[in-house]
């Protein structure tokens, strides 16, 4: 029995029902295909994986959880978000607030979901590496020219690694009394336990994607009968794994022939395919560059990022996609 690389991969959410369906389908994957399935890819919510610690599928296996790196990079974002709206009116020990020019801002919290995104991608496979690329994050903007904190830092991008003597932490460090108060989301998150979770990497994308394409054909919102449901389904799986050509060799099966009309949509369909995925690239290949240049101003002149907390969620900044969860592109990961 082939069970110990199986994965399942899934998207949606965590209802009783839904629960239901992945139990069901944990179970009669022996039956049907003789594996079993010994981990899964999912999102924040762990009911599925309760159900399926309390109902165990398998005998002697303990189905293991694979988190999802674009949903857990954008968790460390959403705590610190809380946590600076619960103190947002809490006077510090420093004398100010959370929040304002020089302290706290969204454009941090933006800084921190992109950095812990990127530390988790850049080290799959290797814990030790993937942790301190994490708690770098962190002791990076702790640091001070008093107490400088670069212990977790890698030379090829920390200034003050490649020059102690002229670095001036000013530019660059979070007043401690903010870090301090937010800590609680990196000790959660950063730890080498919690990274344990997305170590080997994992992305519901292809998930989403598929998705995409079965809720155009047959909408969440409207009635559909099971047989449209089903054909619905059946669609979607031809189209997301070869494109609207393989209709033709169904089209042929079904009625021995190909119209001249449908032949021609059909080229025109996946002809528009072509184009909509050399413009995704092309989004990417901007994206990319306006993330370098945005992290080289980032680290360059990180005082003057923010004039005040009211300029936060104008910046622009929040142009700038930083993960695949903040945009979602049907059709992303069937592209690579």
């Amino acid at each position: 029995m082939r069970s110990h690389q199986c994965e399942v991969n899934y998207a949606g959410s965590s209802g009783s029902m839904e629960r239901t369906l992945i139990k069901d389908m944990f179970k009669r994957s022996i039956s049907k295909y003789n594996v079993q399935y010994h981990y899964y890819i999912g999102d924040g919510n762990a009911k599925v994986h309760k159900a399926l610690l309390d109902d165990p599928p398998y005998e002697n296996v303990e189905v293991q959880k694979i988190e999802d790196v674009n949903h857990y990079s954008k968790r460390l974002s959403n705590r610190i978000k809380k946590i600076k709206t619960q103190n947002k009116n809490k006077i510090l020990q420093d004398g100010l607030k959370i929040g304002g020019a020089g302290r706290l801002t969204d454009q941090h919290i933006l800084k921190f979901k992109m950095y812990l995104g990127k530390a988790i991608r850049e080290n799959l496979g290797n814990l030790t590496n993937m942790y301190h690329s994490a708690q770098a994050i962190f002791y990076n903007y702790y640091s001070t020219d008093q107490d400088p904190q670069h212990q977790f830092c890698d030379p090829k991008w920390c200034k003050y690694l490649q020059d102690s003597d002229t670095y001036d932490h000013g530019q660059h460090s979070i007043p401690r009394t903010c870090m301090d108060i937010v800590k609680p989301a990196f000790d959660e998150l950063c730890s080498k336990e919690a990274l344990k979770k997305v170590v080997r990497g994992g992305s519901q994308n292809p998930n989403e994607t598929f998705h995409g394409i079965l809720w155009h054909l047959v909408p969440k919102h409207r009635y559909a009968s099971g047989l449209m449901i089903d054909i619905g389904v059946d669609l979607a799986v031809i189209l997301y794994n070869d494109g609207y050509k393989k209709l033709r060799d169904l089209f042929q099966q079904l009625f021995n022939s190909c119209g001249y009309y449908t032949n021609h949509g059909i080229i025109t369909l996946d002809t528009s395919k072509e184009g909509d995925r050399q413009k995704f690239f092309g989004r990417k290949r901007t994206q990319k560059v306006n993330e370098q240049q945005t992290h080289k101003i980032f680290l360059d002149n990180d005082d003057n990022s923010s004039n005040g907390e009211d300029d936060e969620s104008d910046g622009y900044l929040y142009s700038i996609r930083s993960s695949d969860e903040d945009a979602y592109e049907p059709g992303g990961d069937d592209l690579y």
